[in-house]
């Protein structure tokens, strides 16, 4: 102990000497407080580190929340506008219960996918939902309130879609009622006054909602009722404007004459073939006119049925056919039709009046329709179908052949269609002089300014699978329709010395 005090003196004298003279005040305050400072910093930066993580959270809490409560009123507000348009559709439709058709179906599982906010939003969901939950009647009193054609396709729109489910509710009746084909019949034949049917109240009234909806029955055999657009109705039930005029008037021959569903021999108005020729000249008139794919699909089933007299391919044709054709030809020589019926003829002249299959290609009906839009009083004698490979190679070797004499002299002989090939191939490999040579010689002033059109020309043998063809004793006229809104004409005539030269040749544009 007395070692330990001796040595604690001893430290004490050596501090002393340590000790300066003089020393500040706030020197010796900083040396006494600053442990007790550094505590306090500690405490602060752990006070505020904490404050921070508290804010965050609350913020993050509260805007996840305002989120959460934003999602489900949206979904709120969504299912009551399911609600409403579904109390719409039903009070329109007339069926009570309608949660069971496809269409109510559909529009609630869209109301479903709502919670997959990254591919169906709010707005997404309700334009679907009121597209599956419209009826024609709600339609056509929207059509009626404006002056306007485009509704009347937008009409027929919502009545196919609706065709569905109403034909599945059919079904359903037909199956709970256990419907026999005279029972079948009795309802075919009373859809127009569905007030005299004695049947089930159920199906009495799903027929008035039929009449009031603008659908029809067609039956398919004995024992099959399918739905149908009543075109008549459309007709009836919207107001007529000069901008609808046209379409309305196309609709009441879909309604009365036309079968779209079922064109042709098996349409469901039971109209005979060789009457075929009053719905070709009626619908001529809408060909371009009306804007919607399956007019041409239509004509087209139409007019081949009636160029092939109703037959079945491979079966022989009697007189009744010629008759037909000739008497159309004849009478309805400006028809864009007549041409079709004269080439029909010339086969069935050359190949033992036999039918074939396809008369006319869609293709064909195409390019012709849209000849008579740009050139409407133009008529045509015959189809000339892209030549083969072997008549185009033996007509290339003739054309490399006549290029290094462009001789007139070789060129007796040639049919027109030969001289438009060697005319196209020129074209095609810009070969100017050939060109020049293969026009009439009083014409060769034109020259210069149809040269500019080669490209168009060279096009036309690679993008005309057929051209329409006009043909007297001295003059043919060729017409391409080269792509959209382009036709090529070349005007031929033969020389004193019976040799075709061109007259002319034009591009038509729109």
């Amino acid at each position: 102990m007395d070692k330990n005090f001796d040595t604690l003196l001893r430290e004490m004298k050596d501090s002393y000497k340590n000790i300066p003279s003089t020393i500040e005040t706030e020197q010796v305050i900083e040396t006494v407080f600053q442990p007790r400072r550094r505590k306090r910093n500690w405490i602060r930066s752990s006070m505020l580190a904490f404050g921070t993580i508290c804010l965050f959270v609350l913020i993050t809490w509260a805007v996840t929340n305002q989120q959460m409560h934003s999602g489900d009123t949206e979904k709120l507000q969504l299912e009551q506008f399911f609600i409403e348009k579904k109390r719409e559709f039903r009070d329109s439709i007339g069926i009570e219960n309608v949660d069971q058709l496809p269409n109510v179906v559909e529009a609630k599982k869209w109301l479903e996918r709502y919670d997959d906010t990254i591919s169906f939003d709010s707005e997404i969901i309700r334009e679907k939902v009121n597209q599956l939950l419209q009826t024609p009647l709600m339609q056509v009193n929207r059509l009626n309130e404006k002056d306007s054609s485009e509704g009347l396709i937008d009409l027929v729109t919502v009545m196919e879609n609706l065709k569905v489910p109403l034909q599945t509710y059919l079904s359903q009746l037909i199956r709970k009622h256990d419907i026999d084909a005279n029972e079948l019949h009795k309802i075919f034949k009373l859809q127009y006054v569905p007030q005299k049917y004695d049947g089930p109240a159920d199906i009495k009234d799903f027929l008035i909602i039929l009449r009031h909806q603008g659908y029809r029955l067609n039956k398919v055999g004995s024992d099959i009722l399918s739905l149908q657009v009543d075109f008549v109705w459309i007709k009836d039930n919207v107001k007529i404007t000069d901008k609808n005029e046209k379409i309305i008037a196309y609709y009441e021959l879909l309604g009365t004459i036309i079968d779209r569903n079922q064109p042709g021999v098996n349409n469901a108005y039971n109209i005979p073939w060789n009457e075929f020729d009053t719905i070709l000249l009626e619908i001529e008139t809408y060909l371009d006119k009306y804007d919607q794919e399956d007019v041409p699909s239509v004509v087209w089933t139409y007019l081949n049925d009636y160029l092939l007299g109703g037959r079945e391919v491979g079966e022989e044709l009697d007189q009744q056919v010629r008759n037909e054709l000739e008497g159309f030809i004849r009478i309805h020589s400006d028809s864009m039709f007549a041409g079709f019926a004269k080439n029909a003829l010339h086969y069935y002249e050359t190949n033992g009046w036999i039918s074939k299959g396809e008369m006319v290609s869609l293709a064909e009906l195409d390019a012709i329709s849209y000849v008579n839009h740009m050139l409407p009083n133009g008529t045509f004698d015959y189809v000339q179908e892209k030549i083969s490979k072997e008549q185009e190679e033996k007509l290339q070797t003739f054309y490399e052949q006549y290029k290094l004499k462009r001789d007139s002299a070789l060129l007796r002989g040639l049919e027109p269609e030969d001289v438009l090939h060697l005319f196209l191939f020129a074209h095609k490999a810009e070969d100017e002089k050939s060109v020049l040579s293969l026009y009439a010689k009083d014409n060769t002033k034109q020259v210069a300014n149809e040269i500019q059109n080669q490209q168009v020309y060279s096009r036309m043998v690679h993008s005309s699978p057929f051209y329409f063809v006009n043909k007297e004793e001295n003059r043919t006229v060729f017409t391409f329709k080269v792509e959209m809104n382009t036709l090529g004409q070349i005007i031929m005539d033969k020389d004193n010395q019976g040799i075709w030269k061109i007259k002319a040749s034009t591009i038509l544009s729109q």
